[in-house]
């Protein structure tokens, strides 16, 4: 008898925890992990919840000697092939008061990153909270960098301040 009310409380309890995560994941079409070392994070992967977890996204964070990020690479899910395959790349740089991201998406035929063709520039206040976004694109013929628009960031709300150059 008391085997018997082990086996059924122990089949209670899995069944509960099966409700209790898949009503937790209801609603909610992603779930994210995160993998961290040394208290920071290297990777975050996305998830679509349909019912059943799918892996979607999976972004891989590298840092420069202050601990700032240096490049966000995001990975696409192939399902076919069961294997992560590399999508963007950002690549941020930094100086006293702005940080700046490029854009390069990959190419799958020279099977590298094409050169940075979009930049963003944020300019930064004594707290090193943005307090201005110059959007840029790569003009080849030039070969200079062509700003697109601004926007200034005053108390955390956009404020679309300059025109658009295009």
């Amino acid at each position: 008898m008391r085997t018997t009310f082990m086996k059924s409380a122990a089949f209670m309890i899995l069944l509960l925890t099966g409700v209790m995560s898949t009503n937790l994941f209801a609603g909610n079409k992603y779930v994210v992990n995160y993998e961290t070392e040394n208290n920071r994070i290297t990777a975050k992967i996305v998830y679509v919840n349909d019912g059943t977890l799918h892996q979607h996204i999976k972004y891989s964070y590298t840092y420069d000697n202050e601990g700032r990020i240096a490049e966000k690479e995001a990975l696409k899910w192939n399902e076919r092939k069961s294997k992560w395959l590399p999508y963007y790349l950002h690549t941020y740089s930094y100086t006293p008061n702005s940080f700046a991201i490029e854009f390069a998406a990959w190419n799958p035929k020279a099977k590298t990153y094409n050169n940075a063709k979009e930049r963003n520039v944020y300019q930064t206040n004594e707290n090193n909270s943005p307090v201005s976004c110059m959007r840029y694109q790569w003009e080849s013929e030039t070969g200079t960098w062509n700003l697109i628009n601004k926007i200034n960031y005053i108390n955390n709300v956009n404020l679309y301040a300059s025109s658009t150059n295009k």
